[in-house]
C-alpha cells in the first residue's frame, strides 16, 4: 500500500490518497478516500504511543508503535 503523508504539526500527520500495491484492498480503512489523522500523544526511547481517527469513522483508536532496532 502507498499513502501519502502531510504533517500538520509537530505532533500530528495525516495518511491519504491509498493505492494498494499489492494484494487485496484492506479493510482498515474503508474507503481508498479515507483521510487518517494520526496525533502522537507520548515519546519515549522505545517508541511512541497514538491515537487515529479517520474521516469516515467518528471514532478513535489507539496504539503504539515501537521504533525498528
Amino acid at each position: 500500500m502507498r499513502l501519502r503523508l502531510r504533517w500538520l504539526d509537530d505532533c500530528t500527520y495525516q495518511l491519504y490518497e491509498r493505492t494498494v500495491i499489492t494484494g487485496s484492498e484492506p479493510l482498515f480503512p474503508a474507503s481508498p478516500q479515507d483521510t487518517i489523522t494520526v496525533r502522537i500523544i507520548s515519546l519515549d526511547d522505545e517508541g511512541f504511543s497514538y491515537e487515529a481517527r479517520t474521516s469516515s469513522m467518528d471514532m478513535a483508536m489507539t496504539g503504539r508503535q515501537l521504533y525498528d532496532k
